[in-house]
């Protein structure tokens, strides 16, 4: 069975019924470019798609945490994320994109050339960081694992006993009648099902797709996995709560590319979005992540992130700032009888336990 991780759906409610302003601390990042930067960084990787190599030896030798990539099929590109305080040199790149922040993505013809430019911008002063583009299969949990293999109808949604469970059944029901400001969640998934009739009256068609498959310019899922973390955003939100998805993970749940699940969060957060929803987990200590969720907690927009599944303590894994920042909202896995699952990732950087949905039905 496909994995499945859960979401925190309380924070979507809570900002339909009082949209509270998050007080940023942080110097807002310029908007400007942000926009033409997504759109460069979606056709470089489009266009070197099939440009990956094996884990350089010199970064596993580099690694003092513990690693995640036992539990994904990691493939490493070509292409680095430098972050520099000043113009960087490309060391014969072949292609280049910039425009947010101080980030540049670098573009290589092959590994060579990658693994040379990586070293020197490693021990450049002025160079803030830089990390290998990545792409990634999602790991897939067996139905022994999630305690069964239940597929859920649409139908399912509207019944399953975590409704009662985490108390939404109560303040739908206090604030169904009330009128209530416009509250725009993005899911950035594997899609939506554009046909479901269930959601017609709740998606906000955004064309968004930069996973590398599917429609050009669809949010059509092929998947799954978008269209139910969606059914489930819809059932547990008042009617004002609307739901705009940005397409980045593929039909089987993979990552084309690290930077365009950044880009998606991104252009998710620059087009307004209240809450981001990211039922998905990234490897290592990325700088352009941490600065798109300091941009995101400028916006005062909330970002919603799984745990993760497989992972372990998240106080020791080496993974992302979207699952352990303190300004993201990480939400681990908890079964019916309120305690965490056995898959479920855990520790420090946890905030809430949520059901899972493979057991919300029984």
């Amino acid at each position: 069975m496909k994995k499945i991780i859960s979401l925190i759906l309380c924070v979507s409610l809570l900002a339909s019924i009082i949209c509270i302003p998050v007080s940023a601390t942080e110097e807002a990042v310029s908007t400007e470019n942000i926009e033409e930067f997504c759109e460069d960084v979606s056709e470089m990787v489009t266009e070197y798609s099939d440009s990956e190599f094996v884990t350089p030896d010199f970064i596993e030798e580099e690694q003092t945490t513990v690693n995640i990539d036992e539990e994904l099929e990691i493939n490493y590109c070509p292409r680095l994320i430098v972050q520099s305080n000043k113009p960087i040199d490309t060391y014969n790149a072949i292609d280049v994109v910039s425009g947010f922040s101080n980030f540049y993505i670098v573009q290589f013809e092959n590994e060579k050339d990658t693994n040379y430019a990586y070293k020197q911008y490693k021990n450049n002063p002025d160079v803030i960081s830089v990390e290998y583009d990545i792409s990634y299969n999602a790991v897939t949990l067996t139905s022994e694992e999630t305690d069964d293999g239940f597929e859920a109808s649409y139908e399912d949604y509207k019944k399953g006993w975590y409704l009662e469970a985490t108390g939404i059944d109560l303040v739908l029901e206090k604030y169904k009648n009330q009128n209530l400001p416009e509250v725009v969640v993005a899911v950035v998934d594997t899609g939506v099902d554009l046909n479901c009739k269930y959601l017609q009256d709740r998606l906000i068609p955004t064309g968004f797709n930069n996973a590398g498959d599917g429609d050009e310019g669809s949010e059509q899922d092929y998947d799954g996995h978008g269209t139910m973390v969606s059914s489930v955003i819809a059932n547990c939100t008042t009617p004002n709560v609307k739901i705009a998805v940005y397409r980045c993970l593929n039909s089987y749940g993979g990552i084309e590319s690290f930077t365009l699940a950044c880009t998606a969060i991104l252009k998710a957060v620059n087009n307004g979005a209240d809450v981001v929803n990211c039922s998905f987990i990234l490897p290592g200590e990325y700088s352009m992540m941490a600065t798109i969720i300091d941009y995101a907690y400028s916006k005062s927009c909330i970002i919603v992130a799984g745990a993760g599944n497989l992972l372990g303590d998240l106080g020791i894994v080496n993974a992302t700032p979207l699952n352990t920042s303190e300004k993201v909202v990480s939400v681990g896995a908890s079964n019916k009888n309120h305690i965490p699952t056995d898959f479920t990732a855990y520790g420090q950087p946890i905030d809430v336990l949520c059901p899972v949905l493979s057991s919300c039905f029984s």
